[in-house]
């Protein structure tokens, strides 16, 4: 019987099978999506993809739409000493979480006909994590 692996020694072996091309993190736009949610899908890929903090840098701003794509061209003309770690912060004060948004769309949310059960519950859940259950 072979043993089984763990997440752990998942990510930190060198070794795979097959190596992916190229595994895309979303778009961001901040009328449909939050910092938080899509930096830790842009840190998933990165792992995926074995991209360090240059890396990281470079293709982050080719993951923008809208007005984050115009945030991110004159953040990097003006801070072209930023770190990973700056760029990281600035990102999340430009595009913080709004707690009252989603209390009020958590509040209200109601299913669509089209919409069966299991996905408006996963909206709901995932909804839940915005909301500020502390203050």
């Amino acid at each position: 019987m072979s043993r089984r692996s763990t997440i752990k020694e998942a990510f930190e072996s060198s070794k795979s099978a097959a190596t992916p091309q190229f595994v895309s993190p979303p778009i961001f736009d901040p009328c449909f999506h939050d910092a938080e949610t899509i930096l830790g899908s842009y840190d998933r890929c990165a792992i995926a993809n074995g991209w360090d903090e240059n890396l990281k840098i470079a293709y982050f701003g080719t993951f923008f739409s809208g007005i984050a794509n115009r945030w991110y061209e004159n953040y990097v003309e003006n801070n072209i000493s930023s770190t990973w770690k700056d760029i990281v912060l600035e990102f999340k004060v430009e595009f913080p979480l709004k707690p009252k948004d989603a209390e009020f769309e958590f509040a209200n949310k109601k299913q669509f006909d089209s919409e069966g059960i299991r996905e408006y519950f996963y909206k709901l859940k995932l909804l839940t994590y915005d909301v500020d259950t502390h203050g």
